[in-house]
C-alpha cells in the first residue's frame, strides 16, 4: 500500500484539535497525508492546525456541512486510501497498521474500526454495553460476510470507490459504507483499531445527536436504499434487515404497541399472563426512572442506566422520524459540549 489519507472534519473543535493532530501524528504503518477541513469555524481551528508541520488545512468561511467538507478533502487526496476520523475522537496508536493488514483483501472496500466512548461523571452505563454489543454484531457480521453500515468515528474506504456525498446527506458515513456495498464490496471490522469518543456533557446533547442520527436513517431510506444494495450478496439483505431494519423501524413500533397493547388487556381483566407482562412493563420503566434520576446531578446511572437508555434510544429514534417528517432537521451537526472524563 502506497499510503493513507487521513481526513478530519473539524468544526469549532479549538478545544481538542492540537490532542487530535498529535494522536493522529502517532500514527505508523505506512505514509499519511493528514487533512484538517475547519470550513465555518470562530475558534481559531484552522490556526492551531496550521501550527503543525505536513498538515493541509482546507478553510472557508462558509460552513456547508459534513459532507462538503469530506467530499472538498478527499478532491484533495494523494493516497489510494482515505481514512475518515472525528475531531473528537482518538485512535490507538496501532490503528493504520492494523487497517493496512485488513487492506490486503482485494475484495475489501472499507473498514471500520471499534468504536468506544471513554468513561465520564455522566457516561451511560447502558451505551457503553449498547457499544459492546455493537462491536460483538459486527465482528460476526464481517465474519459471515460484510458489516451493515460503519460508523464515522473510524471509516476507511478505497479512493477509488468513493463517490462525492450529496450535500443533502445527514448520515455520510452509512451512505459511504452502504456506497462500498453497491459495489459489490465488503466492509471489515477491525476490531485492533479502536476510535474512543469523549461522551456528550449532558442528556440534552445526546437527545440532539441521536434524533439527528434518526433523521439520517429515515432520510437514507426514502432516498438511496434501492434493491441493488444487494444484486451482488443476497445474504446482505438478511443482515441489513435483522441488523438495521429491525433495530431502526420495528423495534420502536413494536415497543409503542407492546407498551399500549399491554394496557389495554390489563384493564380488560385479560388473564394473569397480560398482567405479568404489563407488570414487567411497568417495572422496567419504573428502574429506567431511577436509571435517569443520577443524570441530573451528573452522576454515573450504574446498573439501572441500561433500562433507562433502552428507553431513551427507542425514544429518540420516533422522535427523530417524526422530526424528519416534519421537515425539521438540517444537513449541519449541532456542535456538542464534550466531557474530558
Amino acid at each position: 500500500m502506497k499510503g493513507i489519507t487521513i481526513i478530519i472534519p473539524a468544526y469549532n473543535e479549538a478545544e481538542v484539535l492540537s490532542r487530535k493532530i498529535e494522536n493522529t501524528l502517532q500514527q505508523t504503518g505506512c505514509p499519511l497525508q493528514i487533512i484538517v477541513v475547519t470550513d465555518g469555524s470562530t475558534d481559531g481551528s484552522e490556526n492551531i492546525a496550521a501550527g503543525f508541520a505536513g498538515i493541509t488545512v482546507l478553510h472557508q468561511p462558509e460552513r456547508q456541512g459534513k459532507a462538503a467538507a469530506i467530499n472538498r478533502a478527499a478532491a484533495e487526496a494523494k493516497h489510494e486510501v482515505l481514512l475518515l476520523t472525528d475531531a473528537n475522537t482518538f485512535l490507538n496508536p496501532g490503528a493504520v497498521s492494523a487497517i493496512v493488514e485488513s487492506l490486503n483483501n482485494p475484495w475489501v472496500g472499507a473498514v471500520c474500526g471499534e468504536k468506544r466512548v471513554q468513561p465520564a461523571r455522566n457516561h451511560h452505563y447502558g451505551e457503553s454495553v449498547y457499544w459492546k454489543y455493537e462491536s460483538a454484531l459486527k465482528k460476526q457480521e464481517s465474519r459471515s460476510g460484510s458489516v451493515v453500515g460503519a460508523a464515522g468515528e473510524l471509516l476507511v474506504i478505497r479512493k477509488s470507490l468513493f463517490e462525492p456525498i450529496p450535500e443533502e446527506v445527514i448520515l455520510d458515513d452509512f451512505y459511504l459504507s452502504m456506497q462500498v456495498t453497491k459495489k459489490g464490496f465488503c466492509i471489515a471490522y477491525q476490531p485492533l483499531a479502536t476510535a474512543t469518543e469523549l461522551p456528550p456533557q449532558n442528556l440534552s446533547d445526546e437527545f440532539t445527536r441521536r434524533t439527528r442520527i434518526a433523521a439520517g436513517v429515515w432520510q437514507w431510506m426514502k432516498k438511496y436504499c434501492s434493491p441493488g444494495l444487494f444484486k451482488h450478496n443476497p445474504f446482505f439483505f438478511w443482515q441489513f434487515f435483522s441488523h438495521r431494519l429491525c433495530r431502526w423501524f420495528i423495534a420502536p413500533v413494536c415497543l409503542v404497541l407492546l407498551i399500549v397493547s399491554g394496557t389495554v388487556l390489563f384493564c380488560a381483566g385479560a388473564g394473569f399472563f397480560y398482567t405479568g407482562v404489563f407488570g414487567a412493563g411497568v417495572l422496567f420503566s419504573l428502574l429506567a426512572v431511577i436509571g435517569a434520576l443520577p443524570l441530573f446531578q451528573h452522576h454515573k446511572p450504574g446498573v439501572f442506566g441500561f433500562p433507562f437508555y433502552f428507553i431513551f434510544t427507542h425514544i429518540c429514534l420516533l422522535w427523530g422520524y417524526a422530526g424528519y417528517i416534519r421537515g425539521k432537521h438540517s444537513v449541519l451537526w449541532k456542535k456538542l459540549s464534550r466531557s474530558n472524563g
